[in-house]
Order: structure tokens, then C-alpha cells, then sequence
């Protein structure tokens, strides 16, 4: 996990370095609420549960293309970690967990201006293109652990598909500060029993090149 959050902090600053000169980079971190829902069918009984990971994102997006007036197509990539830490079960043990996974987010957005030069808003919407690079639970019960890979020989999948929509606030054409909601649409469990889906929360704060 240490490296690959090192290589990607360090293609990020490479990246950075070289395009600092280009309009419409910008480059951001923040936190991000991860919740991941479980359905569980068996007969007529459906069982529902959630777990939610806490943790951060990093990443960088470009302008690539403008349609009209304010109206800008912006995609980007994401690195995001996030963890757990459940509850004891009745013998004592506690299950914990981490998650890891790149995104490419595609948004349509459209600016505007508030007070030219000093503040401008901008909803966006768009698809996110996510796959996972780590996903483990440890479970511990006094001195001992066994944590599981659970993209090993398991049912549970490395890819997703999001769409979300946000809200963006430009401040003097340098800040953004952003909050935004992305929602899972494919099952990422391919047992019948069960149907696996994720969301995210996320509010961020980034620097526009």
C-alpha cells in the first residue's frame, strides 16, 4: 500500500511539474465517505446491511474540451483509500478493513460566474470508471489475526461504474472547493444470493493551474 500511494504521489508531482503552465489543470485531495451495501436474498427473506469506509482521494482533471459558454468537459484521475473499523462481535473479535482503487471521472460541467475574478459556481454530473487495486478485512479476536484478500478466488469484483453529480465554488480563479455524490450501478458481487453495490461521499479542495 506505502508504495503505491508513493508512486502515485510521485506522478502526480511530475505531472503537475510539467503542465503547470496549462490552463484548465488542477490538481486536489480530500476526504471521501465510501459506503458499501449488501443485499442478501434466500427464499422470500431479503437481508439488507451497509459498511462505511472512511478515508482520502487524490488526483488531477483537465479541461479538455469546451462546448459553449461555461459549459466544459473535464476528465481526471483518482487515487482513493479508505478503511474500517467494525464493531465486537459477542466472542470479542473485531473486523476491520481496507480499500483501495484509480478512477477516471468524465464531468460535464457548467461555470458561472458569481462576482467575475473572485467567485464563480459550477454544478457538474458525469460517469466515473473505477477499479480496484486492494480490498482486505482483517478479522482479530485477542492476540491473533487473519486478514483475507477478498479480490482472491472470491466473488467480489474489481470494477464499477458511478455516475455522480457535484457542486464546484472557484474562488479567485486559483481555489476550488468541491463536494459531490457518486453512485454505484453495477453489482459487484457475482454470487446470485447477493447483490453488492458502493456509493461515495466526497468534499475536496484543489488548486486550478
Amino acid at each position: 500500500m506505502k508504495k503505491i500511494i508513493l508512486t502515485l504521489a510521485l506522478v502526480v508531482a511530475a505531472t503537475t511539474a510539467a503542465f503547470a503552465q496549462i490552463d484548465g489543470l488542477t490538481v486536489g485531495a480530500g476526504y471521501l465517505d465510501n459506503t458499501i451495501k449488501t443485499v442478501y436474498t434466500s427464499g422470500s427473506t431479503t437481508t439488507t446491511s451497509a459498511r462505511t469506509l472512511g478515508g482520502f482521494y487524490a488526483g488531477l482533471s483537465y479541461d479538455v474540451l469546451t462546448l459553449g459558454p461555461g459549459i466544459i468537459i473535464t476528465p481526471g484521475l483518482v487515487f482513493a483509500s479508505t478503511s474500517f473499523k467494525g464493531e465486537e462481535d459477542l466472542v470479542g473479535g473485531v473486523t476491520s478493513g481496507n480499500e483501495s482503487y484509480l478512477a477516471v471521472p468524465v464531468n460535464f460541467s457548467y461555470k458561472l460566474d458569481l462576482v467575475p475574478g473572485t467567485l464563480a459556481i459550477a454544478p457538474y454530473a458525469g460517469p466515473t470508471f473505477a477499479y480496484g487495486l486492494s480490498s482486505k478485512s482483517t478479522y482479530t479476536l485477542g492476540n491473533t489475526s487473519n486478514t483475507t484478500d477478498n479480490y482472491d478466488g472470491t466473488t467480489y469484483g474489481k470494477f464499477d461504474l458511478m455516475v455522480g453529480v457535484g457542486l464546484a465554488f472557484d474562488i479567485v480563479d486559483m481555489i476550488r472547493v468541491s463536494v459531490g455524490y457518486d453512485m454505484g450501478l453495477l453489482d459487484r458481487n457475482s454470487d446470485s444470493d447477493y447483490k453488492v453495490t458502493t456509493s461515495n461521499i466526497n468534499f475536496g479542495v484543489a488548486y486550478l493551474f
